[in-house]
């Protein structure tokens, strides 16, 4: 598992660190970056469609000891139990326009103080507090993942 920190993100500011995850590191990595989760913390999961966001979730709280993770694509928002307390995770992909995310309460989890994980975050860009948190995950040529993580709104 490589990590890098300070370089620059074209597409979205300063990337605070980056790691080159095989499968194998996956479980590492979520066990670090698990430790610097705290509630009220806002991640935004960008990838393409099977870049594996909801399998770093999956891993993530597995690390903290939260309740197994599943994709909330269907459901939209799956809730964990967790050492730290409530954790809300999204998947946006089927809705369509950001009225849809009023309708389900969208603004009072992101405010709740317990921690939300956002996979296609795209839709609710004007909800998301300046101190959210954004990985970035892309599938390199030798199957390898790069996650960057990005410093404020991305």
């Amino acid at each position: 598992m490589k990590q890098t920190e300070g370089q620059k993100n074209p597409l979205s500011g300063e990337v605070e660190k980056e790691w080159r995850l095989d499968e194998k590191d996956l479980g590492d990595w979520a066990h670090q970056f698990g430790t610097s989760l705290t509630p009220g913390m806002v991640i935004l999961l960008y990838g393409a469609m099977g870049s594996g966001k909801t399998t770093l979730v999956r891993h993530l709280m597995k690390s903290i000891g939260a309740e197994e993770a599943s994709s909330p694509t269907f459901s939209i928002v799956n809730e964990y139990d967790s050492p730290l307390g409530t954790i809300y995770h999204f998947d946006l992909y089927r809705l369509e326009k950001e009225e849809e995310l009023e309708d389900i309460g969208f603004e009072e989890y992101l405010e709740s103080g317990n921690i939300c994980l956002i996979e296609w975050p795209e839709l609710g860009e004007m909800f998301y507090p300046f101190d959210s948190k954004a990985l970035y995950i892309r599938v390199m040529e030798d199957g390898r993942r790069k996650v960057q993580l990005i410093k404020g709104i991305a």
